[in-house]
């Protein structure tokens, strides 16, 4: 196949989630007794109650000097007692303060500090018993904007992998999905076994889908429509679905990843195989037309598909796990150049960890970053930069995941995680960055039951949400999530959107 050549801008919105930080603050300080503190509780000598010039005790009472005594005594008594009484009381407080921020720190949210940690907390914190995942199917979904809607459908079909179920920008209810029924619109191309796909909206000066996927030779594939919904196609080939880009040769040994930071350029990601199996990196330029030779990002051997995410106009950063030891390796583009570190040794910075499934990154506001992933321990893990690093914290209590996670934003206080659970149902949780919690506390909320593969989730607006996966025989599933219903995910079963082709 020849190079793509894309004659139009590219531009992509990728909302993602801030986690408020938390400042140290100096918690209250209980200081020991000052010498003379409570001058009224010490007890007075003989020669200084002799000297004393206020009157005797016994030369106003005669006989009654040694109840004084005793009188004496038990007062002084009484006020040491009240003495310890008093800070014990106030190191209790102290204990309480310092037990509830504590707590507090422990959250999921990133300290202030403005120089990023070398590597994250020990990985024992993420370890135990769970392997590495299987490679799920999944479909993928994306939007231009309500009520635009396409979900692609990935099946190990040995004709054609990909699928299309959509709703265009004429629908005429939330319902009216194409091909109507349970057809599917066959895309084409033959993917590798256990892949995904890479799809991206863009809606800057005209309205167009573009997706990507690793073929089963290694060869990394394109194909776009626009608002007519019609795919391009070469003409040389026989069909629609034959019709495919080719961006690399056959290097590729995973799906790819793809983002745009500004509306002239695209960046894909993908590990392939070179000395090892490393992250490669390929970009497209409106002034160029053409996707340029993918380039080695070093790093050594890694595994599963790598992330990349861009919260302003020059900055990507890309992730990807460490075959070596499930550390989650990170690098960043300023916009001139990829970072080095350790002195130039190492061209990722390593956060630690120990992870088991592909990351999701997702940048709510500029100069944010949160990573979802499963851990060695199957529970759902998270990392947050805001400024720094923070330490890995699982969330979602004791519950065990199967797969990656999916993450999204539709606003700026609003972060939704959806999982695949042990149990086969599909799990949520909510991370609202006003208060710093997560909806529900401990655990998530089942909103679904008898999946066979991971969800993905697209907000095609402001307080709207959808969530796409296989059923458990196969047939693609679908719930939506709207604030203007409540704020309350429906009850019940799945829509059933058809079963594509397996």
């Amino acid at each position: 196949m020849e190079d793509l050549r894309i004659p139009q801008a590219y531009n992509e919105h990728q909302p993602g989630l801030e986690v408020v930080s938390c400042q140290h603050e100096p918690g209250l300080e209980v200081a020991p007794p000052e010498a003379g503190l409570y001058p009224h509780l010490q007890p007075m000598s003989d020669k200084e109650a002799a000297g004393s010039q206020a009157p005797n005790v016994t030369d106003i009472i005669p006989g009654r000097d040694e109840g004084v005594k005793k009188r004496k005594k038990r007062l002084w008594l009484i006020g040491v007692v009240s003495a310890c009484v008093l800070v014990a009381v106030l190191v209790g407080v102290l204990a309480g303060v310092l037990s509830r921020r504590s707590q507090s720190a422990s959250a999921s949210a990133p300290s202030s500090s403005a120089t990023p940690t070398s590597s994250g907390p020990p990985p024992a914190n993420m370890t135990g018993t769970s392997t590495v995942t299987t490679r799920y199917l999944f479909p993928t979904a994306v939007s231009w904007g309500y009520p635009h809607l396409e979900v692609l459908a990935l099946t190990p079909d040995t004709r054609y992998s990909v699928y299309r179920k959509f709703r265009n920008s004429n629908a005429t209810s939330d319902s009216d999905w194409k091909p109507a029924g349970g057809g599917f619109e066959t895309v084409g191309g033959q993917i590798n076994s256990g892949s995904s796909i890479a799809a991206r909206s863009q809606t800057f000066g005209y309205n167009a889908t573009d997706i990507f996927i690793t073929g089963n030779d290694g060869g990394v594939y394109t194909k776009r429509h626009l608002s007519d919904e019609n795919w391009d196609w070469d003409s040389r080939t026989t069909s629609v679905p034959d019709s495919w880009w080719e961006v690399d040769s056959k290097t590729a040994v995973s799906a790819p990843a793809v983002v745009t930071y500004n509306d002239l350029v695209i960046d894909m990601f993908v590990l392939a195989n070179g000395s090892h199996n490393t992250i490669h990196h390929s970009q497209w330029t409106n002034a160029s037309g053409w996707w340029a030779n993918f380039d080695d990002l070093g790093g050594g051997d890694m595994q599963f598909v790598p992330a990349a995410v861009s919260w302003d106009g020059t900055r990507i950063d890309v992730f990807g796990i460490s075959a070596a030891n499930n550390h989650l390796f990170h690098n960043w583009w300023d916009g001139k150049s990829w970072q080095t570190f350790n002195g130039g040794l190492s061209a990722f910075e390593d956060l630690g960890g120990f992870c088991t499934s592909s990351p999701v990154a997702i940048s709510r506001a500029t100069g944010t970053l949160d990573v979802f992933t499963r851990g060695g321990d199957g529970g759902l893990w998270h990392l947050a930069y805001n400024g720094s690093w923070s330490a890995w914290t699982r969330i979602g209590g004791n519950t065990t995941i199967q797969a990656q996670p999916d993450a999204l934003s539709w606003e700026a206080d609003r972060i939704d995680v959806f999982a695949w659970g042990s149990d086969n149902s599909l799990l949520t949780t909510t991370f609202h960055v006003s208060t710093s919690q997560w909806t529900p506390a401990d655990g998530f909320e089942a909103i679904g039951s008898d999946l066979s593969g991971p969800p993905k989730s697209v907000s095609d607006a402001a307080g709207s949400m959808h969530v796409f996966a296989y059923g458990s025989q196969g047939d693609l599933v679908w719930k939506s999530w709207n604030s203007s219903t409540g704020g309350k995910w429906p009850t019940g079963d799945f829509v059933q959107l058809g079963t594509p082709p397996f």
